[in-house]
């Protein structure tokens, strides 16, 4: 595992545990901060706890220096989904335009996780495996 690639994982745990608090149902004033729009309680749980379970996911796997190519993929194609949702409500007026800007480090850990994965499935190991 490259220095960058630790270094992603291991600060995708505390931006997602600010995530994780900014979508919990409890977190009206934050989300208008932000601009992030309201949902029932039920979707914003979910929401909360999967991006809370991916941060311990995250940081877990920086601390250890390993990361499966599973999380590695996963985190990529979820982490540019969520850019690429919050660029399209901006473009659409329904979040701030500086809302979507701020998910821009969300687009940076995508790449990086992205090339992670994309490096381990090529590289000598990944022959190996089969």
């Amino acid at each position: 595992m490259t220095p960058l690639l630790r270094g992603a994982l291991l600060a995708s745990g505390p931006l997602n545990l600010m995530g994780a608090a900014l979508f919990a149902p409890p977190s009206v004033a934050l989300r208008a901060v932000f601009g992030v729009p309201e949902a029932p309680a039920f979707y914003q749980w979910t929401l909360s706890l999967w991006v809370l379970a991916f941060g311990v996911a995250y940081a877990h796997a920086g601390w250890r220096g390993r990361a499966d190519g599973s999380l590695l993929a996963l985190g990529a194609v979820g982490k540019f989904v969520f850019v690429a949702l919050m660029s399209t409500m901006a473009w659409r007026g329904e979040v701030p335009v500086t809302t979507a800007l701020a998910s821009l480090s969300d687009l940076v850990l995508a790449v990086i996780f992205g090339h992670g994965w994309w490096s381990g499935a090529r590289g000598p190991a990944a022959w190996v495996r089969g």
